[in-house]
């Protein structure tokens, strides 16, 4: 019997690592190979006519990371992805917990329905990223307000996100639209008449969110400043996209597939 050097210990995670990396560049269908795992709907009009808009499509995309780079999506399988676009880091030994609030700003709670007894729901957060295109997601609906230079390029000054009723936008709106991409301190739209907008953020554009979202770091606590590296403008400002709540499985977090 011939013993490999390789502890089995450490032949796991070389496993798991081939795995995160092979996984998604083949995906079968019928007799055909495609190199992404969604091509069987671009390459079927009908599904992508009847089915999926391109809003749908990206929010797909988006939903089983196959938009992320190959190494970034093993990254954030193992550490998360709240560390994408985020502009501080909590230094403490438990994240920071801070209320979870409704619409209209007010704390929530849970009411026990035998006894009535009220318990206060909590978020917690290790990593914090300040009002800005880091807190977007596909599929969001945004007014904004800015320059218009042509060629469906906007520079924004101001931009609302998510008004939580559906009316229709003011007249002085430069355009509105959902979320088809961001990075960095671009964003791509797509209008209710289907034509794509770029729009061009800057630290001074203001965003404005629905209550409870989009709120600024709590004074409260020691926060680390690390905007130059995973912030929007930061090195890793590209990817402020892929930002979102999961954990990763090395911080415990084992909520998704």
């Amino acid at each position: 019997m011939i013993n490999s050097p390789i502890h089995p210990g450490h032949r796991v995670f070389i496993l798991l690592f081939l795995v995160s990396i092979l996984q998604p560049g083949i995906f079968s269908r019928s007799t055909k190979t495609y190199a992404h795992p969604l091509s069987w709907i671009r390459m079927n009009p009908l599904a992508k006519r009847t089915e999926y808009n391109p809003v749908q499509f990206a929010r797909l995309e988006n939903t089983q990371d196959t938009n992320q780079p190959t190494l970034l999506r093993y990254f954030t399988r193992l550490f998360g992805n709240d560390w994408l676009g985020a502009d501080w880091v909590y230094i403490g030994l438990s994240d920071y917990r801070y209320p979870a609030l409704d619409k209209n700003g007010q704390q929530l709670y849970v009411s026990d329905p035998l006894t009535g007894v009220k318990t206060a729901q909590w978020r917690y957060a290790r990593f914090w990223t300040d009002p800005g295109p880091g807190l977007l997601k596909i599929g969001d609906t945004l007014w904004v307000w800015g320059f218009d230079a042509g060629a469906y390029t906007i520079y924004a000054d101001s931009i609302l996100v998510n008004l939580p009723v559906r009316v229709a936008p003011p007249a002085d709106v430069t355009t509105s639209g959902n979320i088809l991409s961001v990075m960095g301190q671009t964003l791509s739209i797509l209008d209710a008449g289907g034509l794509k907008y770029t729009i061009s953020v800057d630290p001074f554009t203001t965003f404005s969110f629905s209550a409870g979202e989009g709120l600024p770091r709590p004074r409260e606590g020691l926060w680390l400043n690390i905007s130059w590296l995973t912030g929007s403008t930061g090195l890793l400002g590209r990817y402020n996209g892929f930002h979102g709540a999961y954990h990763g499985i090395l911080r415990l977090d084992f909520s998704r597939p």
